[in-house]
């Protein structure tokens, strides 16, 4: 998602600055890419933290600087008939049809925490994709929710495809982090990435 809503603006500011541009993007879990980070296969890892089950020990020695706020937000079909009212609560979501994200990921595990906070049991989804751009396509064409971050809709919400339900409680924002090795992270190329994402997060 990051590489779909944030990161095109980014690119395209780097390549004003009219110096070279190589960029690979990797996607993957939140846990995942931190390996690959102290593995050395990737120089750095754009990614909420929170809920992401990530040992202590192998935060320790990362820089981690927060880049802009994002929250999740349930997606559904224009013509959903929740979206008719002023606030939908979580026993209300739990009578519907979802698509979600496999458990592994942070996004699955916020939702699970979210509902088992309030004593009710997480839904079990009929569709699993680690995709939100195919959840986002599915709930476009059917009845069923999925979460996802609230950024991702915005793209497929301009185009009249999907909305966004008002929830009684809302999933709380976190930030989107910036997160490389320490001794790492005033080498130029690193710090010119991160200036151009920082430069850009003022306006997200």
């Amino acid at each position: 998602i990051v590489a779909y809503s944030f990161m095109p603006a980014v690119v395209k500011g780097l390549g004003a600055e009219g110096g070279p541009l190589r960029l690979a993007f990797v996607e993957a879990t939140v846990q995942r890419l931190i390996e690959l980070l102290h593995e050395g296969t990737i120089d750095c890892v754009i990614a909420m933290l929170d809920s992401a089950r990530v040992p202590a020990e192998r935060l320790a020695d990362l820089k981690v600087a927060p880049l802009y706020q994002d929250g999740l937000a349930v997606a559904c079909a224009t013509g959903h008939p929740l979206l008719a009212q002023a606030l939908v609560t979580h026993a209300e979501l739990l009578t519907q049809e979802w698509v979600l994200a496999p458990q592994a990921t942070r996004t699955r595990q916020v939702v699970e925490s979210s509902f088992l906070g309030m004593g009710l049991l997480p839904p079990t989804p009929l569709v699993e994709s680690g995709s939100f751009h195919a959840n986002l396509a599915l709930v476009a064409q059917t009845s069923m929710l999925t979460v996802v971050p609230s950024s991702s809709v915005q793209g497929y919400s301009g185009d009249g495809k999907v909305l966004t339900l008002s929830l009684a409680q809302p999933f709380a924002p976190s930030a989107m982090n910036f997160v490389t090795h320490r001794d790492v992270w005033q080498t130029p190329a690193l710090q010119t990435l991160y200036q151009a994402m920082a430069l850009h997060a003022k306006d997200w």
